[in-house]
């Protein structure tokens, strides 16, 4: 789903949600995804973790990688599994 047809976090409960893109939407869905879902992964390719205190189920991750049937390799050589994934591009 991209982030132009996103309305609200309460499709996305207890699941483990990517959200592909740190900039204003990006962020602002991950903090509104966090008080929902299972865990939110935010992906992005800046070159240091954003300073900003996150919720304790968002992790930021380095850029996608392969993906795969379950979820994404990402650069930093995990595999990260996901139920949905939002693109804030």
């Amino acid at each position: 789903m991209h982030s132009h047809d996103y309305r609200e976090a309460s499709p996305f409960a207890g699941k483990r949600v990517m959200v592909l893109g740190a900039g204003a939407s990006g962020l602002d869905i991950s903090l509104e995804l966090s008080a929902v879902a299972e865990h939110v992964y935010l992906s992005h390719n800046f070159p240091v973790m954003l300073p900003s205190e996150l919720p304790p189920n968002v992790t930021q991750v380095p850029g996608l990688g392969k993906a795969t049937r379950d979820g994404f390799n990402v650069n930093d050589g995990r595999l990260v599994l996901v139920d949905s994934i939002l693109f804030c591009t």
